[in-house]
């Protein structure tokens, strides 16, 4: 069920960050004025790649508790195409540094949409072999 239910969370998030006007950097969500506001805010309109994870089950269960935890599941899940152990700062990497297309790429490949590509993961000796 934890598979389904991430898998769920990664594709309802995948629209988030596939479009260039509700996905961001540097921070989990921001409001339209650019400023930093939590994930449940009804304020937050942009989300980095995590951000739209944490949205996304929020608005599925309705607490944060529950949406932090099943975010961190889907994570774990993207993650694991690109390092050994579930790592937050790896998906903030790709998100923050190789931008939208790797962050699109990792859902993908999370997704089985994708063929093979590769992408380094900054200051990591990881590199994930998402699908394209």
């Amino acid at each position: 069920m934890a598979k389904m239910l991430s898998y769920q969370v990664i594709e309802k998030a995948r629209p988030l960050v596939a479009n260039a006007n509700t996905w961001t950097t540097g921070a989990i969500a921001r409001g339209s004025d650019g400023a930093s506001v939590d994930f449940w805010s009804k304020l937050a309109v942009r989300f980095c790649a995590y951000g739209a994870l944490l949205r996304t089950a929020f608005d599925l269960v309705g607490n944060t508790k529950d949406a932090e935890n099943i975010a961190r599941s889907a994570a774990a899940v993207l993650t694991g195409a690109i390092t050994p152990q579930p790592d937050l700062g790896a998906l903030y990497a790709v998100n923050d540094t190789n931008g939208q297309q790797a962050v699109l790429d990792l859902f993908d490949r999370a997704l089985g949409r994708h063929e093979v590509v590769e992408i380094v993961v900054p200051n990591s000796a990881a590199v994930m072999a998402a699908v394209a």
